[in-house]
């Protein structure tokens, strides 16, 4: 049995008719839905007995727009249950002896209101009904960004809504084979914009019973929408054990007898691996030049060689990674002989383990000349606030980036063959600019396309946390790090988890445990799952301890000189230019503020003012004509090591000043030692997103259970 979905929008109303019974002859489908024919229900049931398929139920349009059909074969048993202006559901047996399966044709119409009603409607068969249910016809929406070619990157929310519905549906999309986008159209700037919105999609019973099912999409013809042909029992493209015996009987009748004077297949096989081998090894040929550019990066030898030697490394050092680059030779073998070997100059193989390593070597020296070439005006960085460094490049495994003036984009990008970058890119798997919940789209698509393959799988609870353990929580790690994901996102991602993990194949989902309760420790009775809300949280309070430890790290400098050139970390405001990380940096401050604690070495590192070192730090308040950069060793008499009294009431009053000679009379400096930052709720006082994690979700005592 065989079905196809046609939207014939735009197609015209002398060229539909004939289009659709080119389809149907071309393909022998013996059910067809047809959506968009604009046709009243007189002129469809005029042009309908011009068509193979006699049977029918008809939706007329409403004016010029809308209008769908449902036609099969007197061969097929077709019973519809419900139908709309937007859709079919009917119970069809191609035969009175087989079981019946549930058939939705849909038409989704673009409005989000109407689609939201489809939706529904398609989630209360496929959960409701104790038949298999496939769905096929145009949903105006797609799964993915990977289903769209032109336009804008944003995933809108709509797909978002069809995509939620396929997944509480427990729905399967049935793949296709053919060209990738179904739907195509020029907008009004030019730009050809393609997407996939036509499909089959089918629960599990449906996909368990109808194993070897089909979609093809079919050439567009006089509409801007391909037709899909779904067939149910498509033969399986595998030869039997019976069809060899009999092509070997056919050679053996054919020659009489087996030629022992001609090489074996086995010889055949040597011979041409020989002769691949050869081509392989031979450079005029262009497929090979191109092959070598993939395996080889260019890099000189003797250059990084030199490099060793300027870095001051001794000689041995460098004949042992002269010994391990060097190691391969090659020789030409022609005609059978080979000739003398060939000791190579330069090239890295991409995998050595060695590689990395030789790249940074290069990748220094660049760096450092781009450096030099600042120095000397001939190339100006961007600077993002003022006292801010200059930024030049930057360094990601073999990745440069490279900044300059704007005054000349295009020049930049043509002498570096290099693109330019807007906020809708995605850098390293994060949108850049990502601020809104849409900018999220790829993220969730991800998530879709981890889980999606192992809903067939029917995996154990055990596995699936096994799953969502090693694949989904480090897919969300990097862009955790770098963004504050939205409520609505981390919501999103925690309902898909809650439904792939309570989710057993057949539609049924029912929650036994709260999933507040799964993402508790092992040691609390959870399953050791990551609240999402509180592992974004003790990321970003990963970043406020590069910041307040006073990190050498670039970033760190630039965050510094662009929201705390005026105040230092617990005395900035927020403002309106900041970006939503900021934001979600100074969230976590006061829960920063409360769990550390500067352990005074030297004095050197540490604030006098607004810095927690001492445990009254934050009721202190200085003169307002004092300098607020002022270190714990500026409040010193150097020579002696004991306090400067009349340091400490300038800048305290006398309150303060007492209370400092009273809570450490020795001074807390130690002239042997740094100053340190130490975290409090670990117990060796240094920072880790396990600790920090643990200190946010441990539970919280009530006033009863402290007393007790």
């Amino acid at each position: 049995m065989s079905i196809i979905s046609w939207n014939c929008r735009g197609s015209g109303g002398a060229v539909t008719i004939p289009t659709l019974a080119r389809y149907l002859h071309s393909t022998r489908a013996r059910l067809a839905f047809v959506s968009e024919t604009k046709y009243s229900i007189s002129q469809a049931k005029q042009r309908i007995s011009r068509l193979s398929l006699r049977n029918s139920e008809v939706i007329p349009s409403v004016g010029k727009s809308g209008g769908i059909w449902l036609l099969w074969d007197d061969d097929v048993v077709v019973e519809v249950l419900e139908r709309s202006f937007f859709f079919f559901f009917a119970k069809v047996q191609m035969y009175a002896s087989e079981d019946p399966w549930l058939l939705g044709a849909v038409y989704a119409h673009p409005n989000p209101v109407v689609q939201g009603y489809i939706w529904d409607r398609i989630i209360y068969y496929s959960n409701c009904h104790n038949l298999p249910l496939c769905t096929i016809g145009d949903f105006n929406c797609i799964l993915g960004l990977d289903e769209k070619k032109g336009g804008s990157t944003r995933f809108k929310s709509k797909n978002r809504a069809f995509a939620s519905m396929v997944h509480r549906a427990s729905l399967h999309d049935l793949g296709y084979s053919g060209p990738a986008y179904t739907w195509a159209k020029h907008q009004p700037a030019q730009t050809l914009i393609r997407q996939r919105l036509d499909r089959a999609l089918a629960n599990a019973p449906w996909v368990a019973r109808f194993r070897h099912a089909r979609v093809l999409h079919l050439p567009k013809y006089n509409s801007d929408h391909a037709p899909i042909f779904l067939t149910l029992n498509a033969k399986p493209t595998t030869v039997g054990e019976s069809d060899w015996a009999e092509f070997l009987q056919h050679l053996r009748t054919s020659t009489g007898k087996w030629e022992k004077t001609r090489p074996s297949p086995l010889a055949l096989c040597k011979e041409h691996e020989k002769k691949m081998l050869d081509l392989q090894s031979d450079p005029s040929t262009s497929h090979d030049q191109e092959l070598q550019a993939q395996t080889f990066d260019k890099l000189n030898w003797q250059y990084i060689f030199n490099v060793l030697d300027l870095y001051g490394l001794p000689p041995n050092y460098i004949e042992w990674v002269r010994a391990c680059v060097t190691s391969s030779r090659f020789s030409i073998v022609l005609n059978g002989d080979a000739d003398g070997f060939i000791q190579l100059i330069r090239g890295v193989r991409q995998g050595c383990s060695l590689s990395p390593y030789l790249f940074i070597i290069a990748l220094d020296v660049l760096s450092r000349l781009l450096d030099f070439m600042v120095q000397k005006g001939e190339l100006k960085g961007v600077t993002i606030a003022r006292g801010a460094p200059t930024l030049t490049t930057l360094l990601y495994a073999d990745d440069l980036l490279i900044f300059g003036e704007a005054s000349q984009p295009e020049f930049i990008t043509d002498a570096f063959a290099a693109l330019p970058v807007t906020n809708d890119d995605i850098y390293l798997g994060t949108p850049i600019g990502a601020n809104r919940p849409g900018d999220f789209g790829p993220l969730l698509d991800k998530i879709d396309s981890k889980l999606q393959p192992w809903k067939r799988h029917y995996l154990s609870q055990a596995g699936k946390i096994v799953l969502i353990k090693s694949v989904i929580e480090p897919l969300l790690l990097y862009t955790m790090s770098t963004t504050a994901l939205p409520a609505s996102i981390i919501r999103t991602i925690e309902g898909k988890l809650r439904s792939f993990f309570w989710d057993k194949g057949d539609g049924a989902r029912m929650p036994l445990v709260a999933w507040s309760s799964i993402t508790k420790s092992k040691d609390q009775g959870g399953l050791g799952l990551k609240d999402l809300t509180a592992f974004n949280k003790s990321l970003h309070m990963k970043a406020m301890w590069a910041i307040i430890s006073k990190s050498s790290a670039t970033w760190v400098s630039l965050v510094k000189a662009k929201y705390l050139s005026r105040a230092n970390i617990w005395q900035t405001q927020r403002t309106r230019r900041c970006t939503a990380l900021w934001r979600a940096l100074l969230g976590v401050r006061e829960m920063m503020r409360d769990n550390i604690k500067w352990q005074i070495g030297n004095g050197e590192l540490c604030g006098a003012l607004g810095e927690p070192w001492h445990d009254m730090w934050s009721h202190f308040q200085p003169q307002s004509s004092i300098n607020r950069r002022l270190l714990v060793v500026d409040l010193l008499n150097r020579d002696a090591g004991t306090w400067n009294t009349t340091k400490l009431i300038d800048v305290f009053d006398f309150h303060g000043a007492l209370f400092l000679a009273i809570a450490y009379p020795n001074t807390p400096v130690r002239n042997d030692r740094q100053d340190r930052l130490v975290f409090t709720a670990a117990i060796n006082g240094q920072f880790t997103i396990k600790a920090d994690y643990h200190l946010l979700t441990r539970p919280q005592l009530s006033l009863s259970q402290s007393s007790q």
